[in-house]
């Protein structure tokens, strides 16, 4: 059963070789939506923030105050520095700016520090990056989810996602090595890109293999070269291992039904509900079913990830879009310490893929409902209307099979409950979605 609306946008799929640019034929033109979306983003500017926006100011504090190698030392907060190069050069270009604007967000002692000038700084940093994701796909930057995740509870993912998009339009080397030097949970997608280049560079244009070993080595060697003395502590921040299985909301992917499905099973037989099944971070033993290790979510991970590099290895030209969907489909689904947005790195390829698919209805619809709970009750009541509207004006309808989730997480309440059955239900969707994705590609000579 589903909600009708009066119209909706046509946004036809790119399922072909090269990965084209949404046209779509709306009846409010894009400009005029982007302009309401960003007057949305202006009114939540002093709303609700998350832990995250400390954690980048904080390492504007750290690029701004430190010499370039106690960067990845610094510890006075909790929030340290685990982001790529990249990304550090990038905050400590704004904190150049921000030390003008107010110099009190630039000292690293200054735990949790909020001025008014400061918040709209930050925001203000967020406006400007996304300017690449609008640039490189117009309807792909109306999603929600940017509202959400970037503009309510604070991040960059527009920005990273813009380049990810010209990455793989113009099968590009260099800005996809550029982007894992900002951001490494794009080395999900890295098996994709390197099948592609291994096929279309190395075994049918080895002319060109010095161009492209440039195209990566220059963005690697820019990024790390003045940290490389000091590697191994650069990477221990990367690649922290301590973390558990599950973050503390869970992501909907298949460990959320797992951890749900030991909680039933501990009830039913009468034993102490393990810790990952409270939704404790770094606590992963479960009461009845076996635990999970980083080397299990690795195996089955690459397991689903190889039959699908294989047919692009086959016909690389035309399936580079539905490998890289794939890949990051299931780094999400069976990754380790997966949170709740990096839904993202399905979502976002797979809308350059097929975008018109039904399979992609239902991945952007589960995506968009899984990321409410992140929202405190009041922007999440406002983050449902935008998200119903833009699914109504987009497909048409809205399935009723999220309403129960829904109704929970509308109730005030401290219990652990809305949460894991919001988790589970967009889980059930997205794994059904990407069945139907992987018969789509694998049906498709």
């Amino acid at each position: 059963m589903v909600v009708a609306a009066a119209g909706k946008l046509k946004n036809p799929s790119a399922d072909s070789g090269r990965v084209e640019k949404h046209t779509a034929d709306e009846p409010i033109s894009r400009s005029t939506l982007l302009t309401l979306a960003l007057g949305i983003k202006l009114l939540l500017a002093e709303g609700y923030r998350s832990t995250d926006f400390e954690v980048h100011r904080n390492w504007l504090a750290i690029t701004y105050s430190l010499p370039l190698r106690e960067w990845y030392y610094e510890k006075t907060s909790e929030w340290t520095l685990d982001y790529p190069p990249f990304f550090a050069y990038g905050e400590w270009l704004f904190s150049q700016v921000g030390a003008l604007v107010d110099e009190g967000m630039v000292q690293v002692k200054n735990l949790n520090y909020a001025s008014r000038s400061t918040v709209w700084f930050q925001r203000g940093t967020v406006m400007l990056t996304e300017l690449a994701l609008i640039a490189a796909d117009q309807d792909i930057a109306l999603m929600p989810a940017w509202i959400i995740l970037d503009h309510s509870h604070f991040q960059y993912n527009g920005a990273m996602y813009g380049l990810l998009i010209y990455a793989m339009r113009e099968r590009s080397a260099w800005a996809f090595a550029t982007l894992l030097c900002f951001k490494h949970i794009y080395a999900y997608l890295a098996p994709a890109f390197f099948v592609y280049f291994l096929r279309t560079i190395v075994f049918e244009r080895p002319s060109r293999i010095p161009r492209l070993a440039l195209e990566v080595i220059i963005p690697a060697g820019l990024a790390f070269g003045p940290f490389a003395h000091d590697m191994p502590q650069v990477l221990s921040r990367l690649f922290p291992f301590s973390r558990g299985l599950t973050h503390a909301y869970w992501a909907p992917n298949v460990w959320a039904i797992y951890c749900a499905a030991d909680r039933v099973l501990g009830r039913a037989l009468g034993k102490t509900v393990a810790s990952t099944t409270r939704g404790l971070v770094g606590d992963t033993v479960f009461a009845v079913l076996p635990n999970i290790t980083p080397r299990i979510t690795f195996t089955l991970t690459l397991a689903c990830q190889i039959p699908v590099l294989m047919k692009l290895f086959g016909n690389p030209r035309k399936h580079l879009a539905g490998a890289v969907t794939l890949c990051g489909f299931a780094s999400f689904l069976f990754g380790w310490h997966v949170h709740e947005k990096a839904v993202l790195i399905a979502i976002v390829p797979g809308l350059l893929w097929m975008s018109n698919h039904s399979a992609m209805k239902i991945l952007v619809e589960a995506g968009h409902f899984a990321l409410l709970p992140l929202l405190p009750m009041h922007e999440r009541l406002i983050a449902l209307g935008i998200v119903l509207i833009y699914l109504l004006v987009k497909y048409g309808k809205v399935s009723i099979w999220y309403a129960p989730a829904v109704a929970l997480l509308l109730v005030p309440t401290t219990n652990f409950l809305p949460l894991l059955v919001t988790s589970v239900t967009c889980a059930v969707a997205i794994l059904y979605s990407w069945v139907m994705l992987n018969i789509a590609y694998f049906s498709n000579a």
